[in-house]
């Protein structure tokens, strides 16, 4: 979710960001509030379904372990603020927060 800033061209969607967002700031701004709206969700899912959601969490703590630990990349690759795995560790992050 974090791809697609309307100053980028590093994605097909900083196109149609270009046509909703008139700033970075902006595009920014909408990203947070949704990615709250999202952890609110995850919130009110994990109260409905305890054992669901922390097995899901298990999955996909374990399969993204086991991905980080078998890539051949360097750490400079790992710590960029845009790579998929720092993403998805941070997505991770913030679901256990919850």
């Amino acid at each position: 979710m974090k791809h697609g800033y309307p100053s980028k061209n590093d994605s097909e969607s900083c196109q149609y960001s270009l046509l909703d967002f008139d700033s970075d700031e902006e595009y920014s701004h909408f990203f947070y509030k949704v990615r709250s709206e999202t952890l609110e969700t995850i919130k009110a899912a994990s109260l409905l379904a305890p054992d669901i959601m922390y097995t899901h969490v298990e999955e996909w703590l374990t399969s993204h372990v086991k991905k980080t630990t078998s890539t051949g990349t360097s750490d400079k690759q790992l710590c960029n603020l845009f790579s998929p795995s720092y993403l998805e560790w941070d997505a991770l992050s913030q679901v256990f927060y919850c």
